[in-house]
């Protein structure tokens, strides 16, 4: 489920980009999208800095690279974090666009 808050004159749609990247068009795009590390699994531990987090198993496989392309396609900017987890995809850029 979708959730669109506004904020002065800025939108912000919450929601799964598979259901938002059809229906919307943005300036810009801020995105944390799963990894495929496995980062949600139970390690019964909180040594070192390590955190459980609730739903195991959200994290096992990495999104897709067509999926984050479309995304990134659909917005003027686009910050898609965990960039060391996308580099065989992601080319390097310390500013402007990039293209796909």
């Amino acid at each position: 489920m979708s959730r669109i808050e506004t904020i002065g004159d800025a939108t912000l749609y919450l929601g799964d980009s598979r259901d938002l990247l059809p229906i919307v068009a943005a300036d810009a795009l801020v995105t944390d999208p799963a990894y495929g590390i496995n980062a949600a699994r139970d390690r019964k531990s909180q040594k070192h800095g390590w955190r459980d987090y609730e739903g195991a198993g959200w994290d096992k496989e990495r999104t897709p690279a067509d999926l984050v392309s479309l995304a990134v396609s659909r917005a003027d900017n686009a910050i898609v974090w965990g960039g060391n987890y996308w580099s065989d995809f992601l080319a390097p850029t310390k500013r402007g666009r990039q293209s796909f």
